[in-house]
């Protein structure tokens, strides 16, 4: 695995940004996690300074890109549970909800496209730093130690989920917003 060209393989169209805000968006918001994970995978290599300056710039790009994908997420939110709760909700339940969605969603349309086109110009400009990244091997090995590390966390953070289990925590206290009950 040469990891310079794994980030290569993530590439973006250099001069082109997709009509389809959607699509672009799920694109450009990917882009910086798989960074950061492939980052993790090699912190050894990188060494703490890199790693954390590069970490925390993924970190940002997503939170950028996160406040734009807000009203986005909620109305995709809304469907699924209008769906799930058919039987239970009166008919246009969230209409008050969804007519508010689309319009701070045809609002943020502007914000969103400055956001994805700061993003993918971000990358671009990052792309400079990881030629320079002070990765010695450029095979499986490198990947060991993160791999074992990001093991160790997520198994960690599992046992400690599993102990502290309670419906609040998992998130299924659902509102009851238009029930006809």
């Amino acid at each position: 695995m040469d990891i310079r060209h794994r980030e290569a393989h993530l590439d973006l169209k250099r001069h082109q940004l997709p009509s389809d805000l959607r699509r672009s968006q799920r694109r450009l918001r990917l882009r910086p996690l798989l960074l950061r994970g492939l980052i993790r995978l090699v912190r050894d290599e990188l060494g703490d300074k890199q790693y954390k300056r590069e970490n925390i710039f993924y970190r940002d790009l997503n939170r950028r890109l996160s406040k734009v994908r807000d009203t986005a997420a909620l109305a995709e939110s809304l469907s699924k549970l209008e769906e799930r709760f058919a039987e239970e909700l009166t008919e246009n339940a969230f209409a008050s909800v969804r007519r508010y969605l689309k319009r701070a969603t045809r609002k943020r349309q502007a914000e969103k496209k400055r956001a994805l086109v700061h993003v993918r110009k971000k990358i671009i400009a990052a792309r400079k730093r990881v030629k320079k990244w002070s990765i010695k091997n450029d095979n499986v090995s490198v990947a060991g130690p993160g791999l074992n590390q990001i093991y160790s966390q997520g198994r960690a953070g599992f046992s400690k989920a599993y102990k502290k289990q309670s419906v609040a925590r998992c998130g299924s206290a659902v509102p009851r917003i238009g029930s006809k009950r």
